[in-house]
């Protein structure tokens, strides 16, 4: 529903669907499609898809972009997201048009008052609107449901945070290899939650309840302030 808007308002757009939820984007899939859309006899093919290795024969996407190229249509693909690693650019036949991810005004920027008066900026896309008024602020450490579950309770993993040491109170939790701290909070009663990574910053996380991701600079100065004030 609604209106695509674009720089060409006499562009017609075709797509192609190629992934899916179960099993991913299968090169058969892909292959499939960029038969159809040269059959359809489309100008441009855009596909936001990382590609394999250095063999392009092996590579759905340089092969399905190199018959396009043959029929005079350019393909346009994403760089892929694993940089800034040597050797991480994915898409990179010479017959493609690889496109890098920007980060200019693309950042979605959240901002928490500390009771202090002082403030810190975050990254985080969240559909909430928090009444403006201040929460208690703890640490996952500090909430925990054991002295066991503390370790693991810093990073707000499930069942390790006590409900009622938590409820209506924002959290700040450390990042762990398992997301969802967020989900976890809110679960159990918990207003928000602030997460400290020092990855995963250029591109904004969608929170399920209110909240934003910080790097471990300002997560010192979460730190000092909840260790300051009751």
């Amino acid at each position: 529903m609604g209106t695509s808007r674009g720089a060409v308002p006499s562009a017609r757009v075709a797509m192609y669907k190629v992934c899916w939820a179960s099993s991913g984007c299968s090169d058969i899939d892909i292959l499939a499609a960029f038969d159809a859309a040269i059959h359809d006899g489309v100008d441009v093919i855009s596909i936001s898809i990382g590609g394999a290795g250095q063999n392009y024969a092996l590579d759905s996407i340089a092969v399905g972009a190199f018959h396009a190229m043959k029929k005079g249509i350019i393909t346009v693909a994403s760089a892929g997201n694993d940089g800034p690693s040597w050797g991480s650019v994915a898409n990179h036949a010479p017959w493609l048009v690889t496109v890098a991810a920007s980060g200019i005004d693309r950042e979605f920027k959240s901002r928490v008052e500390l009771g202090n008066g002082k403030s810190v900026i975050g990254t985080g896309v969240s559909l909430f609107d928090p009444k403006q008024k201040l929460y208690p602020l703890v640490s996952g450490a500090d909430v925990a449901k054991s002295s066991a579950s503390k370790e693991s309770a810093r990073f707000c993993i499930d069942d390790t945070l006590d409900p009622n040491k938590v409820k209506g109170k924002l959290v700040y939790c450390m990042l762990s290899s398992m997301w969802g701290a967020d989900s976890v909070v809110k679960g159990i009663g918990g207003a928000g939650t602030i997460i400290e990574s020092s990855q995963f910053l250029d591109a904004s996380q969608i929170f399920m309840a209110p909240g934003t991701m910080v790097n471990d600079t300002v997560g010192n100065v979460i730190t000092n302030y909840i260790q300051s004030t009751k």
